[in-house]
């Protein structure tokens, strides 16, 4: 009688581990996944990553709801998404044009912003160099440090003030 009740107890320590360490998991897997990357933020395109607060026109759907200024003030306060500063180096502002969707694309050679053509947009080139850091090259390119870029290409959706696309231009800018 005694080895039965110790191993239904056994038994039911183990089953109790088993759904404890399965809800841990699941709970930590959710909360390292809401960290990063950080999630889109709530509007009406339902695109990008939080940057800018929309603050201006915000009755009229055609035009920006920030100002060059907000981006200037937001980009130096972040940085490039390429990666740092090169030590030394001054981030300095080349372009900042509220364009169309369809506009910012033409100029990046075609690139997808992923809003309609008539989407208004901030276009946004910075100067550096900076360190690469967070560029995702092929593997096959056998590069060991990360490579410094010149330029940034940024768009900000011209409504939410999302963060929409961002790269390294292979020709310096437009």
């Amino acid at each position: 009688m005694r080895r039965t009740i110790s191993a239904a107890m056994a038994g039911l320590v183990l089953i109790l581990l088993v759904v404890v360490g399965s809800l841990f998991a699941s709970k930590q897997s959710a909360a390292q996944q809401s960290v990063y990357p950080p999630p889109p933020r709530s509007n009406n395109h339902g695109f990008g990553f939080p940057a800018l607060t929309p603050h201006i026109n915000l009755s009229k759907p055609n035009l920006p709801t920030f100002t060059a200024q907000d981006v200037e003030q937001y980009v130096s306060q972040t940085g490039s998404p390429v990666g740092p500063l090169v030590k030394g180096a001054h981030l300095t502002f080349i372009k900042i044009l509220f364009v169309t969707s369809s506009q910012a694309s033409d100029i990046m050679g075609g690139e997808y912003i992923g809003l309609p053509a008539n989407a208004p947009v901030c276009y946004v080139v910075i100067h550096g160099p900076f360190l690469g850091t967070n560029l995702h090259l092929s593997p096959s390119a056998h590069i060991k440090q990360p490579p410094v870029v010149d330029t940034t290409e940024i768009v900000l959706d011209g409504r939410t003030g999302n963060l929409l696309v961002w790269g390294a231009p292979a020709t310096g800018y437009p």
